[in-house]
């Protein structure tokens, strides 16, 4: 049987394991914001994480970056919410207009942004938000990791597939 000291000893161990984790994972998202709108040179990072595992759930704000108010939360309801966890596609609003995804916008000074889920094989953690005050902020120039037209094209194709697909389940 083990002493009370060894106890302690374990119960300050675990404890002191957990509270290193959380710093890491803290970190982790911090890093995350950080290097998005720094790479980016976006105006607003914001890494929204999903409440809990349902796919129609709120998702609350956890770390963000930048001088300008946006939401603390973005409700299951939200357009873009639904639609990445749907689809756990991206989704790029190039000008501010009327338009399915202009949720993506967190601030009324934002004019373009970008909205990149965030997941795992088997868990759906939540979205990164970007946005800029300059329209068109989000254009090709910004995705040079996309190698030929062909890959581009591939893409788009893919991603408004999954919007009309989005629609179509949203109109049911």
């Amino acid at each position: 049987m083990k002493g009370k000291k060894e106890n302690v000893l374990e119960e300050l161990v675990r404890a002191g394991s957990l509270l290193s984790r959380e710093l890491e994972f803290k970190s982790l998202i911090s890093t995350l914001v950080d290097q998005s709108l720094d790479i980016t040179k976006s105006d607003i990072s914001c890494l929204y994480i999903s409440k809990n595992s349902d796919i129609r759930t709120d998702y609350s704000l956890i770390h963000r970056r930048g001088k300008y108010p946006v939401p603390n939360e973005l409700t299951a309801e939200n357009t873009i919410v639904r639609f990445i966890a749907e689809s756990c596609e991206s989704v790029v609003f190039l000008k501010r207009r009327e338009h399915i995804f202009q949720d993506i916008l967190l601030n009324d000074q934002m004019e373009s942004g970008i909205a990149l889920p965030i997941f795992t094989p088997k868990l759906k953690l939540g979205t990164l938000i970007l946005n800029s005050k300059v329209p068109f902020f989000y254009n090709r120039g910004k995705f040079k990791f996309l190698r030929s037209e062909e890959h581009t094209s591939e893409l788009q194709s893919h991603s408004f597939i999954s919007y009309a697909v989005f629609c179509l389940k949203k109109k049911k």
